[in-house]
Protein backbone atom coordinates (compact mmCIF):
# COMPACT_ATOMS: atom_id res chain seq x y z
CA UNK A 1 0.00 0.00 0.00
CA UNK A 2 1.40 3.40 -0.93
CA UNK A 3 1.99 5.69 2.04
CA UNK A 4 -0.76 8.24 2.63
CA UNK A 5 0.59 11.59 3.83
CA UNK A 6 -2.61 12.04 5.85
CA UNK A 7 -2.36 8.69 7.67
CA UNK A 8 -0.83 9.24 11.11
CA UNK A 9 0.22 6.17 13.06
CA UNK A 10 0.98 6.51 16.78
CA UNK A 11 3.08 3.77 18.36
CA UNK A 12 2.80 3.54 22.13
CA UNK A 13 -0.63 5.18 22.01
CA UNK A 14 -1.69 4.07 25.49
CA UNK A 15 1.11 6.05 27.18
CA UNK A 16 1.01 9.69 28.20
CA UNK A 17 2.75 11.10 25.12
CA UNK A 18 1.23 8.71 22.59
CA UNK A 19 -2.31 9.21 23.83
CA UNK A 20 -1.84 13.00 23.67
CA UNK A 21 -0.52 12.80 20.09
CA UNK A 22 -3.48 10.63 19.00
CA UNK A 23 -5.99 12.92 20.73
CA UNK A 24 -4.61 16.14 19.24
CA UNK A 25 -4.38 14.63 15.75
CA UNK A 26 -7.99 13.45 16.02
CA UNK A 27 -9.06 16.95 17.08
CA UNK A 28 -7.44 18.23 13.88
CA UNK A 29 -9.50 15.80 11.84
CA UNK A 30 -6.53 13.66 10.84
CA UNK A 31 -6.71 9.99 9.94
CA UNK A 32 -5.23 8.36 13.05
CA UNK A 33 -4.23 4.79 13.88
CA UNK A 34 -3.37 4.15 17.53
CA UNK A 35 -1.13 1.19 18.30
CA UNK A 36 -0.19 -0.61 21.49
CA UNK A 37 0.48 -4.20 22.53
CA UNK A 38 -3.04 -5.06 23.66
CA UNK A 39 -5.03 -3.22 21.01
CA UNK A 40 -7.21 -1.86 23.82
CA UNK A 41 -7.11 1.91 24.23
CA UNK A 42 -9.67 4.48 25.32
CA UNK A 43 -9.19 6.31 22.04
CA UNK A 44 -11.05 9.37 20.71
CA UNK A 45 -13.89 8.85 18.26
CA UNK A 46 -12.68 8.13 14.76
CA UNK A 47 -9.32 6.74 15.85
CA UNK A 48 -8.63 3.20 14.68
CA UNK A 49 -6.95 1.01 17.29
CA UNK A 50 -4.77 -1.99 16.49
CA UNK A 51 -2.43 -4.27 18.43
CA UNK A 52 1.26 -4.64 17.60
CA UNK A 53 4.48 -5.38 19.45
CA UNK A 54 7.48 -3.20 18.64
CA UNK A 55 9.77 -6.09 19.58
CA UNK A 56 8.33 -8.13 16.69
CA UNK A 57 9.85 -6.71 13.50
CA UNK A 58 7.34 -8.22 11.08
CA UNK A 59 4.40 -7.43 13.32
CA UNK A 60 5.32 -3.75 13.54
CA UNK A 61 5.96 -3.51 9.78
CA UNK A 62 2.50 -4.88 9.16
CA UNK A 63 0.97 -2.42 11.60
CA UNK A 64 2.70 0.52 9.90
CA UNK A 65 1.46 -0.33 6.40
CA UNK A 66 -0.13 2.71 4.78
CA UNK A 67 1.25 5.24 7.24
CA UNK A 68 2.51 8.60 6.02
CA UNK A 69 3.78 9.66 9.43
CA UNK A 70 4.86 7.42 12.32
CA UNK A 71 5.13 8.80 15.85
CA UNK A 72 7.54 6.70 17.93
CA UNK A 73 6.16 7.11 21.46
CA UNK A 74 7.08 3.61 22.59
CA UNK A 75 8.84 3.55 25.93
CA UNK A 76 9.99 0.43 27.80
CA UNK A 77 8.58 0.40 31.32
CA UNK A 78 11.13 -1.90 32.90
CA UNK A 79 13.90 -3.24 30.67
CA UNK A 80 15.60 -0.35 28.88
CA UNK A 81 17.74 -2.83 26.95
CA UNK A 82 14.72 -3.51 24.73
CA UNK A 83 14.58 0.13 23.64
CA UNK A 84 17.30 -0.36 21.04
CA UNK A 85 15.58 -3.35 19.42
CA UNK A 86 12.21 -1.58 19.45
CA UNK A 87 13.69 1.48 17.78
CA UNK A 88 15.52 -0.58 15.17
CA UNK A 89 12.27 -2.33 14.27
CA UNK A 90 10.39 0.96 14.07
CA UNK A 91 13.05 2.48 11.80
CA UNK A 92 12.84 -0.56 9.50
CA UNK A 93 9.05 -0.27 9.42
CA UNK A 94 9.20 3.44 8.54
CA UNK A 95 11.76 2.67 5.85
CA UNK A 96 9.60 -0.04 4.31
CA UNK A 97 6.44 2.07 4.09
CA UNK A 98 8.21 5.34 3.25
CA UNK A 99 6.79 7.21 6.24
CA UNK A 100 8.22 10.14 8.12
CA UNK A 101 9.35 9.22 11.61
CA UNK A 102 9.14 11.48 14.66
CA UNK A 103 10.54 10.09 17.89
CA UNK A 104 9.63 11.18 21.42
CA UNK A 105 12.82 11.43 23.48
CA UNK A 106 14.04 12.44 26.93
CA UNK A 107 16.91 14.59 28.18
CA UNK A 108 18.63 11.57 29.76
CA UNK A 109 21.39 11.31 27.11
CA UNK A 110 22.94 14.65 28.05
CA UNK A 111 23.90 13.55 31.55
CA UNK A 112 25.23 16.25 33.87
CA UNK A 113 25.53 19.64 32.22
CA UNK A 114 26.45 23.17 33.21
CA UNK A 115 23.69 25.55 32.24
CA UNK A 116 20.59 25.04 30.09
CA UNK A 117 20.57 22.00 27.81
CA UNK A 118 20.81 22.63 24.06
CA UNK A 119 20.42 20.29 21.12
CA UNK A 120 24.07 20.61 20.10
CA UNK A 121 25.37 19.21 23.38
CA UNK A 122 27.18 15.84 23.23
CA UNK A 123 25.64 12.74 24.76
CA UNK A 124 27.28 11.91 28.10
CA UNK A 125 24.70 9.71 29.85
CA UNK A 126 25.09 9.10 33.56
CA UNK A 127 23.31 5.75 33.81
CA UNK A 128 22.32 2.70 31.74
CA UNK A 129 18.87 4.17 31.10
CA UNK A 130 20.50 7.26 29.61
CA UNK A 131 22.82 5.12 27.50
CA UNK A 132 19.89 3.28 25.95
CA UNK A 133 18.07 6.56 25.29
CA UNK A 134 21.19 7.94 23.62
CA UNK A 135 21.64 4.80 21.55
CA UNK A 136 18.05 4.88 20.31
CA UNK A 137 18.27 8.55 19.33
CA UNK A 138 21.56 7.91 17.54
CA UNK A 139 19.99 5.05 15.58
CA UNK A 140 17.22 7.35 14.34
CA UNK A 141 19.56 10.14 13.29
CA UNK A 142 21.98 7.70 11.63
CA UNK A 143 19.09 6.21 9.67
CA UNK A 144 18.14 9.68 8.46
CA UNK A 145 21.72 10.50 7.42
CA UNK A 146 21.89 7.23 5.49
CA UNK A 147 18.61 8.20 3.76
CA UNK A 148 16.83 5.14 5.07
CA UNK A 149 14.11 7.30 6.64
CA UNK A 150 13.13 10.95 6.99
CA UNK A 151 13.19 11.52 10.71
CA UNK A 152 13.21 14.08 13.51
CA UNK A 153 13.53 13.79 17.28
CA UNK A 154 11.37 15.71 19.74
CA UNK A 155 12.98 15.95 23.16
CA UNK A 156 11.28 17.02 26.38
CA UNK A 157 12.03 17.20 30.07
CA UNK A 158 9.98 15.34 32.70
CA UNK A 159 6.43 15.51 31.40
CA UNK A 160 3.01 15.55 33.02
CA UNK A 161 -0.60 15.81 31.92
CA UNK A 162 -3.75 13.75 31.35
CA UNK A 163 -2.95 10.03 31.38
CA UNK A 164 0.61 10.83 32.51
CA UNK A 165 0.43 10.48 36.26
CA UNK A 166 3.94 10.54 37.60
CA UNK A 167 7.42 11.73 36.82
CA UNK A 168 10.52 11.91 38.95
CA UNK A 169 11.02 13.23 41.58
CA UNK A 170 7.56 12.13 42.72
CA UNK A 171 5.09 14.63 41.32
CA UNK A 172 2.15 12.26 41.44
CA UNK A 173 -1.24 13.84 40.76
CA UNK A 174 -3.14 10.91 42.24
CA UNK A 175 -1.17 11.20 45.47
CA UNK A 176 -1.90 14.93 45.58
CA UNK A 177 -5.63 14.33 45.15
CA UNK A 178 -5.53 11.83 48.00
CA UNK A 179 -3.84 14.42 50.19
CA UNK A 180 -0.83 12.22 50.82
CA UNK A 181 2.76 13.33 51.32
CA UNK A 182 4.81 14.10 48.23
CA UNK A 183 7.80 11.76 48.28
CA UNK A 184 10.44 13.36 46.11
CA UNK A 185 14.16 13.12 45.47
CA UNK A 186 16.95 15.66 45.43
CA UNK A 187 16.70 19.36 46.18
CA UNK A 188 13.15 20.65 45.65
CA UNK A 189 14.42 24.23 45.49
CA UNK A 190 16.51 23.70 42.36
CA UNK A 191 14.99 24.95 39.07
CA UNK A 192 13.67 22.12 36.94
CA UNK A 193 11.91 22.20 33.59
CA UNK A 194 8.60 20.34 33.47
CA UNK A 195 6.94 19.73 30.09
CA UNK A 196 3.17 19.55 29.67
CA UNK A 197 2.34 16.44 27.68
CA UNK A 198 0.08 18.31 25.24
CA UNK A 199 2.96 20.70 24.47
CA UNK A 200 5.17 17.65 23.89
CA UNK A 201 2.59 16.18 21.52
CA UNK A 202 2.05 19.47 19.69
CA UNK A 203 5.80 19.74 19.22
CA UNK A 204 5.95 16.28 17.65
CA UNK A 205 3.09 17.08 15.29
CA UNK A 206 4.74 20.36 14.27
CA UNK A 207 7.99 18.56 13.42
CA UNK A 208 6.09 16.03 11.30
CA UNK A 209 4.58 18.88 9.29
CA UNK A 210 7.82 20.65 8.35
CA UNK A 211 10.51 19.40 5.97
CA UNK A 212 13.08 21.65 7.64
CA UNK A 213 12.62 19.77 10.91
CA UNK A 214 13.89 16.50 9.45
CA UNK A 215 17.36 15.29 10.34
CA UNK A 216 17.43 17.34 13.54
CA UNK A 217 16.89 17.04 17.28
CA UNK A 218 14.47 19.58 18.75
CA UNK A 219 13.62 20.56 22.30
CA UNK A 220 9.85 21.05 22.42
CA UNK A 221 8.54 24.20 24.10
CA UNK A 222 7.95 24.05 27.85
CA UNK A 223 6.54 26.62 30.26
CA UNK A 224 9.05 28.81 32.12
CA UNK A 225 11.22 26.74 34.44
CA UNK A 226 10.33 26.85 38.14
CA UNK A 227 11.48 24.86 41.16
CA UNK A 228 10.00 21.50 42.06
CA UNK A 229 8.68 23.03 45.27
CA UNK A 230 6.82 25.70 43.31
CA UNK A 231 5.44 23.06 40.97
CA UNK A 232 4.23 20.94 43.88
CA UNK A 233 2.66 23.94 45.57
CA UNK A 234 0.56 24.58 42.47
CA UNK A 235 -0.41 20.92 42.14
CA UNK A 236 -1.50 20.53 45.75
CA UNK A 237 -3.34 23.87 45.76
CA UNK A 238 -5.30 22.84 42.67
CA UNK A 239 -6.02 19.45 44.29
CA UNK A 240 -7.29 21.22 47.44
CA UNK A 241 -4.71 19.34 49.50
CA UNK A 242 -2.14 20.46 52.03
CA UNK A 243 1.39 20.04 50.76
CA UNK A 244 3.86 18.03 52.80
CA UNK A 245 7.18 17.08 51.24
CA UNK A 246 9.46 14.18 52.06
CA UNK A 247 12.70 14.50 50.08
CA UNK A 248 15.15 11.63 49.67
CA UNK A 249 18.86 12.50 49.65
CA UNK A 250 21.53 10.51 47.84
CA UNK A 251 22.61 8.85 51.10
CA UNK A 252 19.07 7.84 52.04
CA UNK A 253 18.29 6.48 48.58
CA UNK A 254 21.59 4.56 48.46
CA UNK A 255 20.85 2.83 51.76
CA UNK A 256 17.25 2.10 50.74
CA UNK A 257 18.50 0.69 47.44
CA UNK A 258 20.41 -2.02 49.28
CA UNK A 259 17.11 -3.47 50.49
CA UNK A 260 14.65 -2.31 47.84
CA UNK A 261 15.92 -2.72 44.26
CA UNK A 262 12.97 -0.71 42.92
CA UNK A 263 14.55 2.37 44.52
CA UNK A 264 17.66 2.15 42.34
CA UNK A 265 16.16 3.80 39.24
CA UNK A 266 15.66 6.92 41.35
CA UNK A 267 19.38 7.01 42.03
CA UNK A 268 20.08 6.91 38.30
CA UNK A 269 18.21 10.16 37.73
CA UNK A 270 18.97 11.84 41.05
CA UNK A 271 21.58 14.11 39.44
CA UNK A 272 18.75 15.77 37.52
CA UNK A 273 17.27 17.04 40.79
CA UNK A 274 20.41 17.97 42.70
CA UNK A 275 21.31 20.86 40.40
CA UNK A 276 19.43 23.09 37.92
CA UNK A 277 17.89 21.01 35.12
CA UNK A 278 16.75 23.39 32.40
CA UNK A 279 15.79 22.51 28.82
CA UNK A 280 16.33 25.34 26.34
CA UNK A 281 13.83 25.40 23.44
CA UNK A 282 15.05 28.53 21.63
CA UNK A 283 15.93 26.53 18.50
CA UNK A 284 12.33 25.33 18.16
CA UNK A 285 10.94 28.77 18.96
CA UNK A 286 13.09 30.44 16.30
CA UNK A 287 12.06 27.92 13.64
CA UNK A 288 8.38 27.34 14.41
CA UNK A 289 7.34 29.69 17.20
CA UNK A 290 6.52 28.67 20.75
CA UNK A 291 3.40 29.12 22.88
CA UNK A 292 3.75 26.59 25.70
CA UNK A 293 0.82 26.14 28.06
CA UNK A 294 1.31 28.12 31.29
CA UNK A 295 2.08 25.86 34.25
CA UNK A 296 -1.06 26.98 36.07
CA UNK A 297 -3.34 26.05 33.16
CA UNK A 298 -1.59 22.76 32.51
CA UNK A 299 -1.78 21.75 36.16
CA UNK A 300 -5.45 22.73 36.37
CA UNK A 301 -6.29 20.56 33.36
CA UNK A 302 -4.23 17.66 34.66
CA UNK A 303 -5.74 17.69 38.15
CA UNK A 304 -9.23 17.84 36.65
CA UNK A 305 -8.46 14.83 34.44
CA UNK A 306 -7.14 12.74 37.32
CA UNK A 307 -10.04 13.76 39.54
CA UNK A 308 -12.43 12.48 36.87
CA UNK A 309 -10.43 9.28 36.25
CA UNK A 310 -9.23 8.62 39.81
CA UNK A 311 -10.83 5.18 39.94
CA UNK A 312 -9.45 3.85 36.68
CA UNK A 313 -6.27 5.80 35.76
CA UNK A 314 -3.01 3.90 35.54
Amino acid sequence: MAPDAEAHLVLGASGGVGSAVARLLAEQGKQVVAVNRSGKIDAPDGVRVIAANALDAENIKSACAGAGVIYHCVHPKEDYSTFTAMTQNIISAAEKVGARLVMAASAYPYGKVNGPMREDMPYKPEAPSGEFHARAATLVMDAHRKERVRAAIARASNYFGPNASRMWPGVDFKVALEGEKASVIGDVDQPHTYTYVDDFARGMITLAEHDEALGEVWHVPSAPTITTRQFLEMVYAEADSELSIQAGSRLILTVMGWFKPDIRPALEVLYQFEEPFILNHSKFEKAFGASPTPNEDAIQTTVAWFRKHKNNSG
